[in-house]
């Protein structure tokens, strides 16, 4: 990341906007899942955002101004079966975030966090995850596995569309949004609803 952000800097002469989205989804229960499994998991969606927000972050203190939106997720907020090792790494995300905005509130940098609900993207689109919710049927598709997404939400939708996401991180990094820093914006169909903080 740092090599990354000094190329942009010398190609650019600087950055504004910071949006870590990295993630990968891994499932199995707390008593088995492999260590390997679980160390991928909070390098890529923890430790990824960590070195990110890090390696951007100087460049925008020397000029006072930066925008940093990091991508946490609806089980960043809650738990659930299987999912031990996603859960915690984005319920990590959202400490980080909080912490790094209070480290960073002084230097006209805001960070901010957005926790999408299930995305219409190849994570929750793909034959190893269609199997686990389904391993009723042997090639389920995304007609039977709606359902299941569906009841994620409370809203009675199976998966929102990437733009949404988007828009929320154009606000974010939108003047108007100049002194909003610290928070999480639920975009998860209603989910928010079933969890505190």
């Amino acid at each position: 990341m740092d090599g990354l952000v000094a190329r942009a800097h010398d190609e650019f002469g600087r950055i504004d906007i910071a949006v870590a989205n990295a993630g990968v989804s891994t499932a199995a229960p707390v008593q088995s899942m492999p260590q390997a499994m679980w160390d991928e998991t909070i390098s890529s969606n923890l430790t990824g955002v960590f070195n990110t927000i890090g390696a951007v972050s100087p460049g925008m203190i020397d000029r006072g101004y930066g925008r940093i939106v990091t991508i946490s997720s609806m089980l960043g907020r809650a738990g659930n079966t299987n999912m031990v090792a996603y859960s915690a790494s984005k319920w990590g995300v959202i400490g980080l975030t909080k912490s790094a905005a209070l480290d960073l509130a002084q230097n006209g940098i805001t960070v901010n966090a957005i926790a999408p609900g299930n995305i219409s993207t190849p994570m929750i689109h793909n034959a190893a995850l269609y199997g686990m919710l389904r391993p009723d049927l042997e090639n389920p598709t995304a007609d039977d596995v709606a359902p299941v997404f569906t009841s994620l939400h409370a809203q009675p939708v199976p998966w929102l569309e990437p733009a949404e996401i988007t828009r929320a991180v154009l606000f974010f990094c939108d003047e108007a949004a100049a002194h909003i820093s610290g928070t999480v914006l639920p975009i998860d169909a209603g989910n928010a609803a079933r969890v505190t903080g």
